[in-house]
C-alpha cells in the first residue's frame, strides 16, 4: 500500500457528543451523591466523578480535536481510536486482527508479537491499567470500539484486513 492510497478513517461526532453528554449526566448524578453526605454515596459519587470525568474529558478532547480515529498506511496502522490509544502499530508487529461482539457494542481487537511493550508505552497509570484489563479479558492489549468511527466497524475490519494482507503479500513476494 503506498501512501497516496493511506485511509483515514474520522469519528462519528454524534456519537462522540452523546457519551460526552453521558458522561456529564454521571458526574452530576456523583456530585449530588458527594453532597447526599453518607459515607457511601460519598465514595460512590467521587469514584463516578472521577472515573466519568476522565471518560468525558478524553471523549470531548476527541470530539474537538481534528486527529482521525485511525490511520491506514504503508507502513501500518495509527490508532488514536479509544482513550487508550496505542499511536502507530507497525504491519510487521500485527499477529492478527479480529472483531468482537459485546452486547450491542463491536470491538477490535489488534493482536501484536509485544503487547506488553504497547501496554508499557502508556505513561498514564490508569491507561496501562485498562489496557491489561484488555489483554487479559479479551486477547488483545490494543482495543478498539467501533460504535465511535464514521465507518461501519466491518468496514473498517476489512480494510485492516485488507490492508494486512497487502503488506504480507510484499514482503512474502
Amino acid at each position: 500500500m503506498d501512501d497516496s492510497k493511506q485511509i483515514s478513517i474520522g469519528f462519528n461526532k454524534l456519537m462522540l457528543s452523546l457519551y460526552f453528554l453521558g458522561s456529564l449526566a454521571f458526574v452530576a448524578i456523583g456530585v449530588l451523591f458527594m453532597i447526599k453526605g453518607e459515607f457511601g454515596l460519598v465514595v460512590l459519587g467521587s469514584f463516578s466523578v472521577l472515573f466519568f470525568g476522565a471518560a468525558g474529558l478524553s471523549v470531548g478532547i476527541k470530539a474537538l480535536g481534528s486527529k482521525p480515529a485511525i490511520q491506514i498506511g504503508q507502513k501500518g496502522i495509527v490508532d488514536n481510536g479509544s482513550g487508550v490509544s496505542a499511536g502507530f502499530i507497525p504491519w510487521n508487529d500485527i499477529i492478527s486482527i479480529r472483531t468482537s461482539n459485546m452486547a450491542t457494542h463491536q470491538f477490535l481487537y489488534i493482536q501484536t508479537k509485544d503487547n506488553l511493550a504497547y501496554i508499557n508505552k502508556q505513561k498514564n497509570f490508569l491507561k496501562r491499567y485498562m489496557m491489561r484489563l484488555n489483554e487479559r479479558y479479551f486477547g488483545g492489549g490494543i482495543t478498539i470500539p467501533t460504535k465511535p468511527l464514521e465507518k461501519p466497524g466491518n468496514e473498517v475490519y476489512e480494510a485492516l484486513q485488507n490492508a494486512l494482507s497487502e503488506y504480507h503479500s510484499h514482503t512474502t513476494a
